[in-house]
């Protein structure tokens, strides 16, 4: 299999490869699902992405909350949108900023979400793990936990017990997908040459500043 380039460079930024996905992404859910070709991601449209990204146990109960879910992400995460007749529409911008932050805050599970996606719409092909951050940036997973703590305590709220129930299990499944792949990853790690201390990465990204592991 050909190298593929990683998704975001060693300071976090994204990198081509990222911006050419987030754009693919973009224009297929703009040219095939209504309103077609507004260059936006109306809400109806970013839901079609959460059931493309979602586990598929649980994909019912993600878009039940999903208006909860999108408003805090893209608060916390300065997602940009511009509210229109359908409600807040996600930019080209926007959503590249979103897959940003799914990386950086939950890099294992944005690899098996990226690739169930991917799967679905044939993009290009399946990405790796190695194109993944080895570990979550920690001011990033930091304010992930403060969303998910914040939907949490909105459902528990607004007494909507069965979506309470859905969020648990959501949050079950991400933390099994999670140590899923930690397992992948130490095997892979076995057989695997040694990644850059600095970047967590290999091959290394950033000139090797403080050598391998």
């Amino acid at each position: 299999m050909a190298h593929q380039f990683p998704l975001l460079d060693h300071h976090y930024n994204s990198t081509e490869t990222l911006r050419s996905f987030s754009s693919a992404v973009f224009s297929y859910l703009d040219m095939r699902y209504e309103p077609k070709g507004t260059q936006l991601l109306e809400p109806e449209k970013m839901k079609v992405l959460l059931s493309f990204l979602a586990p598929k146990e649980l994909v019912q109960a993600s878009l039940k909350i999903s208006s909860l879910v999108f408003n805090a992400y893209f608060l916390a995460f300065h997602i940009e949108t511009v509210f229109t007749a359908h409600g807040p529409s996600v930019t080209q911008a926007g959503l590249l900023a979103y897959f940003r932050s799914e990386i950086m805050s939950h890099p294992n599970e944005a690899f098996a979400s990226f690739n169930k996606a991917n799967q679905v719409m044939q993009l290009g092909p399946p990405v790796v793990r190695s194109q993944f951050p080895t570990m979550a940036e920690p001011r990033s997973k930091e304010l992930s936990s403060y969303i998910d703590a914040s939907i949490a305590k909105t459902i528990k709220d607004m007494g909507w017990s069965s979506v309470a129930a859905q969020e648990e299990e959501l949050n079950a499944v991400k933390v099994r997908i999670a140590l899923e792949q930690r397992g992948r990853q130490a095997a892979l790690d076995l057989i695997s040459p040694s990644v850059c201390y600095s970047c967590r990465r290999y091959p290394c990204t950033c000139g090797g500043a403080l050598g391998l592991i």
